[in-house]
């Protein structure tokens, strides 16, 4: 396996909403998902006109915590159901 996890942006039009899909391996470590969260992260804020910068700094880094909290959680609820059904 070459990579663990990767950030797919895909755009109908150029300025337009767009979808992002995440994909991890069932062998992801949790600093790759740290890292392509921040991947994430940047894509959301760069399509709406945030640079990053000394002044968007923190708008970066709540997005940032909160997607990658939101993400553990739906992994971590998926890991318990998938358990349940087995």
């Amino acid at each position: 396996i070459r990579y663990t996890a990767i950030v797919y942006e895909f755009y109908e039009y150029p300025e337009t909403p767009f979808d992002i899909v995440l994909l991890l391996h069932n062998n992801f470590k949790d600093s790759t998902l740290v890292h392509e969260v921040f991947h994430i992260t940047c894509a959301i804020l760069r399509n709406v006109g945030v640079v990053f910068s000394n002044e968007s700094e923190e708008a970066y880094a709540y997005l940032n915590e909160y997607l990658y909290k939101a993400i553990k959680n739906l992994i971590l609820k998926n890991k318990i159901e998938k358990q349940e059904v087995e």
